[in-house]
């Protein structure tokens, strides 16, 4: 959302299109990523830190008996 309010006041409020592109090419990464995180982390087949807890506390109980 910073990125895009940015560029529209580059664009929109001062009028200067080079500094608006320049700045679109700067945000456009970030703004991948973001959504790139934010997509993997809707995955069910991600691994997390719970069930890694949750396997090693089950090996951990096994091993004691």
């Amino acid at each position: 959302m910073t990125g895009i309010g940015v560029i529209l006041y580059l664009v929109l409020g001062m009028h200067n299109y080079l500094l608006a592109a320049l700045s679109a090419g700067l945000f456009a990464p970030l703004i991948v990523f973001h959504f790139v995180i934010s997509l993997l982390s809707r995955k069910d087949d991600l691994i997390s830190i719970e069930r890694i807890r949750r396997k090693n506390e089950n090996l951990e109980s096994k091993m004691a008996m």
